[in-house]
């Protein structure tokens, strides 16, 4: 494999002889090291030697790199990751041996290029028994492997098996790999899933986070003020706080998704109130669980009818805010994706069909929002599951659910969670701190 770097390779050759005399010098200087190098390591062949200084090698790759980029040189990474794992094995060794002997059957592992990339780049996992060991490593990104490589505990015969695989006769992709036992060879799934387990045991996530950093936006006419009693509201308040905290959209829709839950279970008591001011009879009790046992759908049906009337700023209603949120969906994704996710929500409708019934845009709203939430709490065969791998790579929808969290629910939600908490309104606002059961008058 080193021949690529001299001009025993043809596109060596050819790039040398199209530069300039200085240069073409310079480039042939690098070529008389490889050769006197590729003349060391068949001497230490010979002698059952396993050679450590490849000094001459990291050097020539580092100046063919940066003076002569136009040089296409294959399995480049695979060239700077040789010299490192000849050098582990080495120490793991620590003496001379005959190299001619089999240390172990590479054949028993094989390199199996991972079927679908996940967020870590370099994965070990090491076992007494060697045939449960396995390790993931990301071809494309070098510097970082070497890193790893150097820094990490990994064994003997796995750092001899890794060896074996490369520099082979046929150039590996830049992509990520994992080595391991022959059993699994050509059963891609199977070692995704293996792989994912460890590394999710360890620690370590397996998905692109999908991240939401829109922050809180009051409109201009909606202000905080100190004559109203926010301390009611101290529980929603340290929500808000959990939220701007997380990163992740899905863990964000949650935080909304537990102060909308709070709102439609407060708004029954609010109308009581209304009703009856702070002095309480059994019966009031009687009528409140009455209306909180509804069905949580149900509920925050009422909640979403409720708000909607309501203005968003100075001139919009949230129907028309969200409303418009929602029409807007169609220039980030295509009505037939739209489609596809209504309906594994749950939904008879069309996209189209909804867009024309804003009157009633209050119906599916609300049973957007738990449909979403249940998609998230639930785990039935019957109901679409969110995870990040269906939010942002499903395999009809792609990114669709992602954009309907993003660019719809999310905006939509946090606009009425504030407007519930920062304005004094007769939905989700108490006037008395206490209720009283009976009247001294």
């Amino acid at each position: 494999m080193l021949r690529v770097l001299t001009v025993d390779d043809v596109q060596f050759e050819a790039y040398a002889n199209g530069l300039v005399p200085e240069k073409q010098d310079e480039i042939l200087a690098q070529n008389d090291k490889i050769s006197a190098l590729i003349a060391d390591l068949e001497a230490s062949r010979i002698l059952g030697e396993i050679p450590t200084s490849f000094d001459v090698l990291i050097d020539v790759t580092t100046v063919l790199a940066t003076e002569h980029p136009g040089l296409v040189i294959s399995q480049l990474t695979e060239l700077k990751l040789i010299p490192l794992l000849i050098k582990k094995l080495d120490e793991a060794i620590a003496g001379t041996i005959d190299i001619t002997a089999a240390l172990l059957d590479v054949d028993e592992f094989v390199f199996e290029p991972l079927k679908k990339p996940v967020i870590e780049n370099n994965f070990y996992h090491g076992d007494a028994d060697i045939n449960e060991s396995l390790m993931m490593v990301n071809l494309n990104n070098i510097s970082e492997l070497i890193g790893w490589v150097e820094t990490t505990q990994i064994s003997r015969d796995m750092t001899a098996h890794l060896l074996a695989k490369i520099g082979g006769a046929v150039p590996l992709d830049l992509k990520q790999y994992v080595l391991v036992h022959k059993s699994l060879t050509n059963k891609a799934g199977a070692i995704q899933s293996l792989v994912s387990l460890h590394m999710v045991i360890n620690g370590k996530m397996i998905h692109e986070p999908e991240t939401y950093n829109q922050p809180f936006a009051l409109p201009a006419n909606r202000k905080i003020l100190k004559a109203n009693a926010y301390q009611q509201f101290n529980d929603a308040i340290s929500i808000l706080s959990d939220y701007n905290n997380d990163v992740d959209i899905l863990d964000k829709f949650l935080r909304l998704y537990h102060l909308i839950e709070n709102f439609m279970y407060r708004f029954p008591l609010v109308s009581l109130e209304a009703k009856h001011g702070n002095l309480f009879y059994i019966r009031d009790f009687q009528i409140m669980y009455e209306k909180v046992s509804d069905s949580e759908a149900i509920s925050l049906r009422k909640l979403v009818k409720e708000v909607f009337p309501k203005n968003y700023d100075e001139t919009t209603t949230f129907d028309a805010y969200i409303f418009g949120l929602w029409n807007d969906l169609a220039t980030h994704t295509t009505e037939p994706k739209m489609d596809m996710l209504l309906t594994v929500l749950g939904f008879e409708g069309t996209y189209g069909k909804i867009s024309l019934e804003r009157n009633q845009f209050a119906i599916p709203f609300a049973k957007m929002i738990y449909a979403i939430r249940n998609s998230l709490v639930h785990n039935k065969d019957t109901e679409l599951h969110l995870t990040h791998e269906t939010l942002s790579n499903h395999a009809r929808m792609g990114d669709t659910a992602a954009i309907f969290l993003r660019k719809f629910l999310m905006p939509a939600l946090s606009a009425i969670s504030l407007y519930l908490i920062v304005e004094k309104n007769s939905i989700v606002w108490l006037e008395n701190s206490t209720l009283q059961l009976w009247s001294d008058s």
